[in-house]
């Protein structure tokens, strides 16, 4: 009895078709989207483990140390006058000095007393600070404080977007000191 051969309906085909090729292409496409997330997360966590805070933040801090020490100058010793480059109190004068940073990136802000005592304010992220007396008939009633801060180096790629720079204003009122008179 011969043997029967059955004839494949359909001729043998080698090597792969468009549309598996772009399926491919879009699932590999897709896993490493993801993984690139999973990555940029994983800097997010380690930068925040490491303390690394943003530029708003840090503004926000650095505004909050600085009125208290305006205050306290008014409560302690009196601010007699402000200017653009100094306070002048009772007792003592205090400015604000800005310096190249140690590591050559960006702008530090010290607060420096006439006696030559520094005190850190802002570390490699400095642009600008600016201070200015606030009056009402002559009399000082308070301070108004502008500071723009910029993410440097490193922390600058760790960092969100909208983290990496800060333009705040804050302004500081000072208790009225009364004179008693005869």
């Amino acid at each position: 009895m011969p043997r029967r051969r059955w004839r494949n309906l359909r001729p043998l085909r080698r090597g792969v078709s468009l549309i598996e090729t772009v399926a491919c292409v879009m699932i590999v496409v897709a896993m490493a989207t993801s993984i690139i997330g999973v990555m940029q997360g994983s800097i997010r966590v380690a930068a925040a483990s490491r303390g690394v805070v943003g530029a708003p933040a840090e503004a926000r801090q650095t505004l909050r140390f600085l009125a208290n020490r305006f205050r306290a100058f008014h409560e302690v010793d009196g601010i007699v006058s402000i200017d653009t480059s100094s306070i002048q109190c009772t007792g003592h004068t205090y400015k604000f000095d800005e310096r190249k940073s140690d590591s050559g990136l960006g702008k530090d802000l010290y607060l420096v007393d006439d006696a030559g005592n520094e005190t850190l304010c802002v570390s490699e992220s400095l642009e600008t600070f600016e201070y200015e007396p606030v009056t009402v008939a002559g009399i000082l009633v308070g301070v108004e404080l502008r500071l723009h801060l910029k993410k440097t180096g490193d922390e600058f790629a760790t960092l969100r977007p909208i983290d990496r720079e800060a333009k705040t204003i804050t302004r500081v009122c000072l208790v009225p000191q009364f004179a008693v008179g005869p």
